[in-house]
């Protein structure tokens, strides 16, 4: 894919220039250098991913059932730490977990499909002090996830009158049609994220950062419903670029 051709290329162009021009530890840096300072112990926030979207086998079947694609994009939100080791060196763990969903009501008949993926890892970084309050940062994260496909198909909308009445006993025995119609499919899959970022300290003990990412993801089971195997899954590949911010609280 072009994109991650280019992601890649700009990646390794960017870490070769922050390693020969801060290739000196941080420890040999006089401190008079670090008139605010920044994290040089432990650290943990909030943080925003932006994940790109490629789906073309998932929007292939919203459009059979008259439903509009799955947007481009997914929002995940979720945290982090890490803690210094030293020599620039610092190790943590994240989480993050979001959705995307699509409805409409073609045919008289409320459907709605619902994307939802979350995800947690472990990352090493190296980071880099060239400025005050500010720092650079190269890593790499690796952990798990889930992915769930959610498929929901009613009448609605539902009163709370026409609910209790179709739970009634009088309705036994007697013939009416049932649209409704849940199905929900599930796979775990592991990931591999390089990242590259930039922090800026805007108080000693607070700053906010972005980085680029690219997760590469592959399966660690099949596309299962209710713990039952589902053959027949086209190929659906979260594997992209995405981007996040986040904002973190340390020392």
């Amino acid at each position: 894919m072009k994109v991650t051709r280019n992601f890649i290329g700009v990646i390794v162009l960017l870490a070769l220039f922050a390693i020969s021009a801060y290739s000196e530890d941080d420890d040999d840096h006089p401190r008079w250098r670090y008139k605010h300072g920044f994290f040089r112990g432990v650290a943990g926030g909030f943080e925003v991913m932006y994940l790109n979207l490629d789906l073309p086998a998932l929007n292939q079947k919203l459009a059979e059932v008259g439903l509009p694609s799955i947007d481009d994009h997914m929002i995940l939100t979720g945290g982090g730490g890490w803690a210094f080791l030293g020599k620039g060196i610092r190790i943590g763990g994240y989480g993050f977990g979001g959705s995307v969903s699509k409805d409409g009501k073609p045919y008289h008949v409320q459907k709605e499909v619902t994307l939802s993926m979350g995800l947690g890892g472990f990352l090493v970084e190296k980071v880099f002090h060239p400025f005050n309050n500010t720092e650079l940062y190269l890593g790499l994260s690796s952990g798990g996830g889930g992915i769930d496909i959610k498929m929901v198909q009613w009448t609605g909308p539902r009163s709370w009158d026409e609910l209790w009445s179709e739970f009634g006993i009088d309705t036994l025995g007697t013939e009416h049609t049932n649209l409704d119609y849940e199905v929900k499919l599930s796979r775990g899959f592991g990931y591999l994220m390089p990242t590259i970022g930039f922090r800026y300290n805007i108080f000693r003990w607070f700053a906010v950062g972005f980085n680029v990412n690219y997760i590469y993801c592959w399966k660690l089971n099949s596309w299962k419903h209710e713990g039952k195997k589902v053959t027949g899954v086209p190929e659906i590949d979260f594997s992209n670029v995405s981007y996040r911010i986040n904002f973190y609280f340390g020392g």
